[in-house]
């Protein structure tokens, strides 16, 4: 049974979560529950639970978040904080992440750091039951994860502790431990960071069938290749996580172009044929100094993630750096009032501009997958919220819309990003077009009540065509023949009523009466009243109060 603690800072909620589920017919001993950041860090010291659910909200202080902090001083915490502290690669403690849906920045850290899951609050019972079957299904004993361990090298083995891998530093700080502890003849040799790992799309497929098969599997593949570079003498091990083991090698002098060819690939083919699976690997770029040998490192996992771009087996930092020019925001932001206007037109050619719209979304990230994928939720969220305040889509938009990023956030290679959002935009095109607002008097009534909504706002007659779904040339013929007006007096009109309104029913002064009414200026909103009324406001209202007899 998977020993667990749930931790929320709320205590009702607390409580409410307690009694959501009934834990041990999932599987799960809730072995505690705190609403206290402090002693959820300390019963993860003492209790060692297998899974922890805890809510984004909950803080604390502790000693050591702040590694600059040479006095001892306690730092802020919040809960993804003891997530980060927490992560895999110092424990096999596992999360579950409570959190608000529209906080995409806390979402990205949350895969960055392999939560398990992402629960949307408040938590349904069905979310929570189904986080619950996950952790289950990924679950392996610490004895059976111990006994497949290879020996550690002596180095760390003083961090190997009550079976979980415990490293008191930060990742970089660990890394360049192990770096400047090795020995490099950098007379005769160089070295390169070596990434290898199962690839994307078939570590999550395995992952979610059987998890246990995954991490044995891995682990079986982690421990051939420590073998081969051991025999072969040519580097050793810096780290590994759940999905990729990464190696320094250390190969002679002027086997530069000849190593991938010799060694690695020759030992990918090996690996994929023994394990009936697809590999792919990052090449760092070439160290001739101890100096050098950090950058290479990080170079080799850059490399390793470029396959969500590239989908090759290897890609070697020599051969990459994208020479494809790099998007800018102005770009990204004409693309999508683009699209925008092309879907309001019912233009043929949406599903072009689409297209390039995603395929620059692309090259503006290029290199940062994750990059990629939270600008696309972004870019959707942005349309629709454009959509939404137009009133060009229906409620059950919203369930296509969270399927949508969940399958973004799923996406393992690039094109998988433009096949989702394509998709989603040949379903939302029929419910936009199936809308009755796009007929002349239907839309001259819609740009009528948006006034009412706005008038307070600089509406431009670009943005009250975009409503109208037509261009600003018809819509000024449009509106003026539905109404008898241009758009600006019947603007003009809404404000005046508005402000005689609060003229006489309020005791808001003038400068208050103006802003409220639409005009930051009162010296306009003087204008435009004499000149609809004759008269001052002030004249008006005492003209009007005389005449009621007050």
């Amino acid at each position: 049974m998977l020993r667990a603690i749930l931790a929320n800072q709320n205590t009702e909620v607390l409580r409410q979560l307690e009694n959501l589920v009934d834990w041990r017919a999932e599987g799960v001993d809730l072995i505690d529950i705190t609403d206290s950041g402090n002693r959820l860090i300390e019963q993860i010291k003492s209790l060692h639970p297998d899974l922890v659910i805890l809510d984004t909200d909950l803080h604390g202080e502790v000693d050591w978040l702040d590694r600059n902090d040479q006095n001892g001083a306690k730092t802020s915490f919040a809960g993804m904080d003891i997530v980060e502290h927490y992560h895999p690669l110092r424990h096999y403690v596992r999360f579950i992440v409570m959190g608000d849906p529209e906080d995409y920045q806390t979402i990205k850290r949350a895969i960055r750091m392999e939560a398990l899951d992402y629960l949307k609050k408040p938590v349904e019972k069905e979310d929570l039951q189904a986080a619950l079957r996950l952790a289950i299904d990924r679950s392996i004993s610490r004895q059976t994860m111990e006994s497949l361990m290879p020996v550690v090298p002596e180095f760390r083995s003083d961090s190997y502790q009550s079976g979980a891998l415990q490293i008191p530093d930060s990742e970089d700080d660990y890394t360049e431990k192990i770096l400047d502890a090795c020995n490099i003849d950098f007379a005769t040799e160089f070295g390169v960071g070596i990434c290898i790992g199962l690839r994307p799309e078939v570590s999550e497929e395995l992952s979610k069938i059987n998890y246990q098969k995954f991490t044995i599997l891995t682990l079986a593949i982690y421990s051939r290749i420590l073998t081969f570079f051991r025999e072969k003498n040519i580097g050793f091990e810096v780290r590994r996580t759940a999905h990729r083991i990464r190696m320094m090698g250390v190969f002679p002098q002027g086997k530069e172009k000849l190593f991938l060819e010799e060694y690695i690939q020759p030992l990918l083919d090996e690996l994929e044929e023994l394990y009936q699976t697809k590999l792919c690997a990052g090449l760092g770029s070439y160290a001739y100094a101890k100096d050098q040998l950090l950058t290479s490192y990080r170079d080799a996992k850059y490399c390793y993630e470029l396959y969500f771009f590239k989908q090759q087996q290897v890609l070697g930092w020599y051969e990459h750096v994208p020479k494809n020019k790099r998007v800018s925001p102005e770009v990204y932001e004409k693309n999508q009032d683009a699209v925008f206007q092309k879907i309001l037109t019912k233009d043929p050619t949406i599903f072009e501009t689409l297209e390039k719209s995603i395929d620059d979304i692309i090259k503006m990230h290029y290199g940062n997958w994750q990059a990629v994928i939270m600008r696309s939720m972004n870019y959707i969220g942005e349309i629709n919220a454009r959509l939404r305040r137009y009133k060009l889509v229906e409620e059950d938009y919203f369930s296509m819309h969270d399927e949508l990023q969940q399958r973004l956030l799923q996406a393992m290679i690039a094109s998988d990003v433009k096949q989702d959002l394509m998709e989603y935009f040949g379903k939302l095109m029929p419910k936009i077009y199936q809308n009755t607002r796009h007929s002349g008097k239907a839309a001259v009534e819609q740009v009528k009540t948006y006034m009412q909504e706005n008038f307070m706002r600089d509406l431009s007659i670009k943005e009250l065509s975009e409503v109208a779904c037509v261009s600003t040339n018809y819509f000024s013929h449009m509106f003026k023949n539905e109404t008898g007006q241009n758009y600006k007096a019947y603007l003009t009109g809404i404000r005046m009523e508005h402000a005689v309104n609060l003229l006489l029913n309020s005791d808001y002064g003038l400068y208050e009466i103006s802003e409220r009414a639409g005009y930051q200026n009162v010296r306009t909103f003087v204008d435009a009243f004499k000149q609809r009324y004759g008269l001052s406001p002030t004249k008006y209202k005492k003209k009007m109060l005389q005449g009621s007899g007050e």
